[in-house]
């Protein structure tokens, strides 16, 4: 009970030091709360950093399974050279496109007339475009793709022709854009996706972002 004399207010001694008590312990639990709330949220972005820093770009330099082969010319176009080959009895087919400045634009190997091995292209400036991976005529292992300004672009698996397993993007500066696991083409599970500052976005907010920038 508090008792006012002349505009001037008496507590009691034990109300006072029960009223202390309670807001120390409220301002301790919001002090304790906010120690954990920080905390959890620090570990949160801990985490998602980590997972950020993961799907960063990196290429891993694909095996070309004919870099050993003495290759014997055949013929030349403007546009075009052919060497051949022989290993294990089988004849080997290498072709090499050109441009109009006869600067290597395509280059892969045919066995039977399919492509096989390691296929490349090339940008006009000589930078790398596309490495992919052939065996019986069909996309097999990993692909792939560059900026023209020769950041990487783009990563896709392959498993006879059809897109399978990890498939991943990159912005120019590296960060990823987007992630996910595909079985037949089609996403298996959930597709993670993030704006150039390496935001969580959804799908159609990422697309929009992309749209917007062509």
């Amino acid at each position: 009970m508090c008792y006012i004399t002349d505009r001037i207010v008496f507590i009691p001694l034990p109300s006072f030091f029960m009223i202390t008590h309670i807001s120390m312990k409220y301002l301790q639990n919001i002090y304790f709360y906010t120690i954990v709330g920080a905390f959890l949220v620090s570990l949160f972005a801990a985490c998602s950093n980590q997972e950020y820093k993961e799907y960063r770009a990196q290429y891993e330099p694909l095996s070309d399974k004919y870099a050993g082969v003495q290759w014997t010319p055949m013929d030349s176009t403007p546009v075009s050279k052919r060497y051949a080959a022989k290993l294990n009895n089988q004849f080997l087919i290498k072709w090499v496109w050109l441009d109009s400045d006869k600067r290597i634009v395509r280059e892969y190997v045919e066995l039977d007339k399919k492509r096989d091995g390691l296929y490349t292209e090339y940008y006009s400036n000589g930078g790398k475009r596309r490495f992919a991976q052939y065996a019986d005529g069909l996309k097999n292992g990993v692909e792939y793709e560059w900026y023209p300004s020769g950041e990487l672009y783009k990563k896709t698996n392959y498993l006879d022709g059809r897109k399978n397993g990890e498939y991943m993007g990159w912005y120019k500066n590296g960060n990823p854009q987007y992630y996910g696991i595909l079985e037949n083409e089609r996403p298996k599970g959930e597709m993670k996706y993030w704006n150039e500052e390496g935001e969580s976005q959804t799908m159609m907010t990422n697309m929009k972002e992309i749209r917007d920038k062509q």
